[in-house]
């Protein structure tokens, strides 16, 4: 047919139910499209859905717009929050999973589909750009005389007559939709069982109801063992070429700190070559070297690198201006240092700053203050802390933090002196017992803060039971006040230990090769974890090989061998990343850092020949996979999660016999006014059982009125509505289905009557 009209009310065929006209949400916004196209709607009102920027967030002005048809009217100004200080797009985007005209400010790399762009705004320079008249990406309707008055006329019947029509018509389509999407369960459980969809299959589904042999894409860790076809469909992969890539290779000298990443470069210092070394990230440039030297006599007490003595390398750029200071410091001796002597900390910690610029060849150190006071125990300890050295505001004036035990700090300024502070948690007990079992220190990884979890042991007659609290320094930014746990909070580790690892929710304050120890941000909870991976006999633990990579949210150990890694820290998360094929095996002073901006893994550290390597692993794939599993894709459209297909399902073994279940109605009221049929056999609440042989053949089921109704009745076939009584139903009227036997062989047939 080639001619259409429209719209006229609907008429209801009694006998099958259906209208003779049924219009959609399509048939309205195609007419409103064909008038009135897509645009922002300035007819009597310029300002309509204009942006200003108002204390960092953009704000719309009152109006309508039209999108393909469907209108957004705003009758109030609507505020969006910036969470950028780039440039964004502000947008009004039609989500027709969702079913509403989205108001949003999207990242200007991102395109516009089904979107009109209102202005691009850059909170940082307070500028907003209109683009409402921009027909690329928005555009106006500027309406006048008779067409602006249909506009007006339609908005007005949009308002106040078609919503109703709307309701009937969705009820009506909602109803005769339950009945298709049952027809086409039946056929596609049959096409399943014929066919079914391969491993590694993706469907979308807004059901909570799927099978067990789909699993979410929510971005989780699957073990080979559990999902070997899943896995090997995703394709196991080792990073190769730019994807990890060698990029210093025996240029630097020997016995290494720690890594710092500064203007383009890693910059590692050797102990034996006694020298800084700037290696560029991205492998095209010659290593820097620079040599270093002090006038202070203490600078020769430097020792070799150690795990249990580390030798730290801080690079640390100024907060309030140009220029960067670059500290080298390592605590060589445990001490107490009193308030008769504010020198003797010289002896103990070494700690020594130098103006650093990529430019240089030469570094000359000194001394960053001259003595040490404060009212706390001026402890030094290299088992329990990393002196690593950070900066923050404090009082507007940059400050900068040496932690020397688990809740020591060294603070200083510009001015001479430095003081000592203790870390205040809210538990009553602060002794250095409180702490065992977990190294600290300030750490550029964890946002500049240095992470505690303080342990305390409280006795009891039932053997007792550990008090937790976690907390950081200098902002806080971690932190779960004091919880009980019935959880032993001490395994045995390695010793010396690893520095700890903060992350979005939990904190690792141990590890080794094979167990975890973690506290969580979130929740009264401490758990110590076993990897139940298998390593290489050489695979080891190191001082600050450990990170948290924010943005993409996985907690990652290198071992020397590989990089042992999970999501959530929890039995059967964890996964193994071998990377033997690139840098060998890394026996000594390795390193493992994260470049958020860059997406970017670096791994340093001296081979099994005593040569330095680094390496960097570009982590810019959908997946991220590893030797025993792979993650899940992140998939959603609109709001709908979609599923993949991880294995075959079990395929029940089907009889001859269908078991069916009568339930009693949902409502009390439907007593005395509707029964239900089956095979025009009228059945009671219970169970009955019907021979199919085969399990081939199909069944009729009814509802039939044995009283006039007063409201609409509805058959449920295993939930899905099936067949309905309209109001007012005669004695005798009956509505039916008749559908195959095959889909519920297995599962079995449950009929309910319910009121519409």
């Amino acid at each position: 047919m080639a001619v259409y009209d429209g719209f006229f009310d609907a008429v209801q065929d009694e006998e099958s139910g259906a209208y003779d006209r049924a219009y959609t949400s399509g048939d309205f916004t195609g007419y409103f499209g064909e008038i009135i196209g897509s645009g922002v709607c300035v007819h009597n009102d310029p300002d309509s859905f204009k942006v200003r920027l108002e204390d960092g967030a953009a704000v719309v002005s009152p109006g309508y717009l039209f999108i393909q048809g469907y209108w957004l009217r705003s009758t109030e100004d609507y505020t969006i929050p910036l969470a950028s200080t780039g440039t964004l797009a502000i947008a009004a985007h039609l989500n027709t999973g969702k079913r509403m005209i989205e108001l949003e400010a999207r990242s200007m790399a991102q395109s516009y589909p089904d979107s009109l762009v209102l202005a691009l705004v850059t909170p940082a320079s307070a500028t907003v750009e209109d683009t409402r008249y921009n027909v690329d990406i928005c555009g106006i309707i500027d309406t006048a005389g008779s067409l602006s008055g249909k506009v007006e006329y339609a908005i007005h019947y949009i308002d106040t007559e078609i919503e109703d029509k709307l309701a009937q018509a969705e009820a009506d389509i909602n109803a005769q939709a339950a009945r298709l999407d049952a027809k086409i369960a039946e056929v596609q459980a049959v096409a399943e069982r014929i066919s079914p969809p391969p491993i590694g299959s993706i469907k979308f589904s807004a059901s909570q109801d799927v099978d067990e042999e789909w699993l979410k894409c929510d971005g989780s860790f699957i073990n080979e063992a559990d999902y070997p076809e899943l896995v090997a469909a995703l394709g196991k992969l080792i990073p190769s070429g730019d994807k990890f890539q060698l990029i210093s290779n025996g240029e630097i000298g020997p016995q290494i700190s720690n890594g710092a990443l500064y203007g383009g470069r890693m910059w590692v210092y050797s102990y034996a070559a006694k020298k800084l070394y700037g290696v560029d990230v991205e492998g095209t440039a010659a290593v820097k070297e620079v040599s270093v030297s002090s006038e202070d006599a203490n600078f020769q007490n430097f020792l070799p690198q150690s795990n249990t003595k580390p030798l730290c390398l801080s690079i640390v750029p100024s907060l309030t201006g140009s220029g960067t200071k670059v500290f080298l410091s390592q605590i060589i001796n445990n001490a107490y240092v009193s308030d008769s002597d504010k020198q003797a900390w010289k002896n103990n910690l070494l700690l020594y700053c130098a103006d650093f610029s990529d430019g240089a060849s030469t570094l000359s150190f000194s001394l960053p203050f001259d003595s040490v006071s404060g009212t706390v125990n001026k402890s030094i300890d290299y088992g329990e802390c990393i002196p690593y050295v950070v900066s923050a505001m404090e009082s507007g004036v940059e400050t900068f933090f040496c932690g020397t035990r688990h809740t020591r700090v060294i603070k200083w300024t510009n001015r001479d002196d430095a003081e000592v502070e203790s870390f205040a948690f809210t538990s009553s007990e602060d002794s250095g017992s409180a702490f065992h079992r977990q190294r600290t220190g300030y750490n550029r990884k964890a946002k500049k803060e240095s992470v505690y979890i303080y342990y305390n042991f409280i006795s009891s007659s039932i053997g007792g039971y550990p008090e937790i609290e976690v907390s950081s320094s200098p902002s806080g930014i971690f932190r779960h006040d004091e919880f009980y746990s019935n959880k032993n909070p001490d395994p045995v580790l390695n010793t010396p230990l690893p520095i700890n690892i903060a992350g979005r929710d939990k904190v690792i304050s141990a590890f080794s090769k094979n167990e975890i120890l973690w506290a969580s941000l979130t929740e009264e909870k401490i758990e110590s974890v076993k990897t139940a991976l298998t390593l290489p006999s050489s695979a080891r633990t190191f001082v600050d090989a450990g990170a948290y990579l924010w943005g993409k949210d996985v907690y990652m150990i290198f071992v020397g061998t590989g990089i042992l890694f999970s999501r959530d820290l929890t039995g059967g998360s964890f996964g193994y990343l071998d990377t033997t094929s690139v840098l060998g095996t890394i026996m000594q002073f390795g390193y493992l850092d994260y470049s958020e901006d860059e997406g970017t893994l670096y791994l340093l550290g001296q081979d099994t020949t005593n040569k330095v390597k680094l390496a960097k692993i570009v982590l810019n794939t959908l997946y991220d996979y590893a030797n025993d599993g792979a993650w899940l894709p992140m998939i959603a459209s609109d709001g709908v999660p979609a599923y993949i297909k991880a294995k075959a399902a079990d395929v029940p073994v089907v009889g001859d016999t269908l078991t069916v279940t009568v339930e009693a109605p949902k409502y009390g009221n439907i007593d005395g006014y509707a029964v239900i049929e089956f095979n025009g056999e009228t059945l009671g609440p219970g169970t009955y059982q019907y021979n199919y042989p085969g399990g081939t053949g199909t069944f009729t089921a009814s509802v039939r009125a044995i009283n006039t109704t007063t409201q609409g009745i509805t058959l449920r076939v295993n939930g899905a509505t099936m067949a309905t009584l309209p109001s007012k139903s005669a004695e005798g009227t009956k509505k039916s289905t008749t559908l195959s036997v095959s889909p519920y062989m297995a599962s079995g047939l449950t009929l309910y009557l319910s009121i519409v």
